[in-house]
């Protein structure tokens, strides 16, 4: 059963708010959700709006939406005895006496940088080889 709160949002059993004010200010909502709420958006804009093009019905949806996976590339080599790993999409780099927990401690790194600086919205990265000529 829904139950109305004092600020007239509806929350779900679920904690879920389904009815939030459409006229908040996506300035306002970056105060309490960080600065990348609502990337790609002027801070003037309205929650509506972004729900609306976003394809969202409450603001509980979207933000579970942003909460995704998203992969990154590890390059890995060896510098004996070590495993050294790298990812170049947030240029993090970490190492461990196997493959395996070179990986683990750099997805370890990854996801504490990010919590301090958030990675802008962009493509995935390509990776390729390419030949090179030496003496």
């Amino acid at each position: 059963m829904a139950k109305r709160g004092l600020d007239q949002r509806i929350r779900q059993e679920d904690g879920a708010i389904r009815m939030n004010r459409g006229d908040t200010l996506v300035r306002d909502l970056r105060k309490t959700y960080g600065s990348t709420f609502a990337m790609g958006y002027r801070s003037d804009t309205r929650l509506s709006k972004v729900l609306k093009r976003e394809g969202y019905d409450s603001l509980s949806d979207y933000l579970e939406k942003s909460r995704s996976v998203r992969t990154y590339t590890a390059v890995i080599h060896r510098e004996d005895p070590w495993y050294v790993a790298a990812c170049p999409e947030v240029g993090v780099v970490s190492q461990g006496k196997s493959i395996e927990e070179a990986i683990a401690k750099l997805k370890e790194a990854t996801e504490l940088y990010l919590e301090e600086f958030p990675p802008p919205a962009s493509e995935r990265s390509l990776i390729t080889t390419f030949d090179v000529t030496h003496a």
